[in-house]
């Protein structure tokens, strides 16, 4: 299991968060199920959690290739399309 898949199922399975979404949470085994699943609260961290990983991934990427070193920062704007991603996940 990837370190991805155990941050997601830590957030998806935490009582608080269970306690809202339901047993919906202990069906769900990695992030691929949580991107697939019929509860759209559970899909929406899971995309959050993917896309985040992906900017983090080019960023990463991006700074190798300019022999920068230091933190990951990714910029601003990049949050947007996640955020816009979020909100069109919970109101459908």
């Amino acid at each position: 299991m990837s370190k991805l898949d155990n941050i997601f199922l830590r957030i998806i399975q935490d009582s608080q968060f269970a306690d809202t979404i339901g047993n919906d949470a202990l069906r769900i085994r990695n992030l691929d199920d949580g991107k697939r699943a019929v509860n759209k609260h559970i899909k929406a961290v899971a995309e959050v959690l993917d896309m985040l990983n992906k900017k983090l991934a080019e960023a990463r990427s991006d700074m190798s290739i300019k022999g920068k070193t230091g933190n990951v920062v990714i910029d601003d704007s990049e949050y947007q399309t996640v955020y816009r991603k979020v909100v069109s996940l919970l109101t459908k």
